[in-house]
């Protein structure tokens, strides 16, 4: 049974990351090197490959709840009484997340934290208290804001000296569903990037995704780049829609329905729901490569066919296998 370490965090996003990574370097703090600036939400816990989709579960359906929010960090503080930390403070939002922490801490992992929780970002670990000291007052006025729109599921590999990496990227007020499928009830929502969990079960069906490293999710993403819209039954996938951005649009590079469903209506769900995320991304098209007998089923849903042009010539009809490039538009 393959055991894994994973955490919750809240990545600090483009150039707050970067700063925050800059004073890093010139405190000389080697312990936090391993992992993006961030916020940690729920503290570091075991669990196994099996146990991944409850967990996976548990995130999605809880976010479902929550909206974005203004978050601001600064005002340099310090654990130097138990333990020799420098951080930043979350000087607003910090309810909310500590709101946060608080159910997902009950959901996904068993141990609670190791002392009470205090939203923060690390910023030094293990240095000499007059460097603490000097840098108290160096970053007293530093401050940052950004808005809180999701939070990472990330995992520490098991190989000596690894850093942690991102699975899951998952976003406040996704628009979760459930259906009923002839006896199955289905979820179907969004995530940011292609996780491994998805990886695993198209390697497992023999569905290939071009490019499939480009859709992982990193600590510093085009946010939104890729957007994987899944359905899921007791921990099996049973369709998915994988787009990518492009320019002002969205196009879809894999939509794939499990056989045992098939004309049950779930493709056009997924379509639907790639039509509803990509006009809440302020895309102004979406397009859809599909074969000729997929016409139909594409033109009542509102698609057209097209010829190249603008962001369409950027998807050469040369790469497509003589497959037709269909098109919405969602211009308002």
């Amino acid at each position: 049974m393959t055991r894994l370490r994973l955490g919750v965090l809240i990545s600090l996003p483009t150039p707050i990351g970067y700063e925050v990574d800059g004073v890093r370097k010139s405190l000389g703090s080697v312990g936090v090197s391993k992992i993006h600036p961030h916020i940690t939400v729920v503290a570091p816990f075991n669990s196994t490959v099996e146990g991944l989709i409850e967990i996976e579960n548990a995130i999605w359906s809880h976010l479902v709840e929550v909206e974005p929010f203004r978050v601001t960090i600064g005002a340099a503080a310090t654990f130097s009484e138990t333990s020799p930390v420098l951080y930043y403070s979350v000087l607003d939002g910090g309810s909310k997340i500590e709101q946060l922490a608080s159910r997902l801490q009950q959901e996904v992992a068993s141990p609670k934290h190791p002392r009470s929780y205090i939203p923060h970002v690390t910023i030094a670990d293990g240095i000499a208290p007059e460097v603490i000291k000097s840098a108290l007052g160096l970053l007293s006025k530093y401050r940052a804001e950004f808005d809180l729109i999701g939070v990472d599921l990330c995992e520490k590999p098991n190989e000596t000296g690894s850093s942690w990496k991102i699975r899951s990227r998952w976003l406040f007020a996704n628009r979760l569903k459930y259906v009923t499928l002839g006896n199955s009830r289905v979820r179907i929502g969004q995530r940011i990037g292609v996780s491994p969990s998805v990886e695993a079960e198209f390697k497992r069906l023999g569905i290939a995704v071009d490019d499939l490293a480009q859709h992982q999710v990193t600590f510093d993403p085009d946010l939104g780049a890729t957007v994987s819209i899944e359905a899921w039954s007791e921990g099996a996938l049973l369709g998915a829609v994988i787009m990518r951005r492009a320019l002002n649009a969205y196009a879809v590079e894999t939509l794939h329905v499990d056989p045992s469903v098939r004309l049950m209506g779930l493709g056009t769900r997924l379509i639907r729901e790639a039509v509803y995320c990509a006009s809440q991304a302020k895309a102004s098209e979406l397009l859809v490569w599909a074969e000729e007998n997929s016409a139909g089923f594409l033109q009542k849903l509102g698609f057209m066919p097209t010829a190249g042009g603008g962001v369409r010539a950027e998807l050469s009809a040369e790469d497509q296998n003589g497959m037709m490039l269909y098109l919405l538009s969602l211009a308002s």
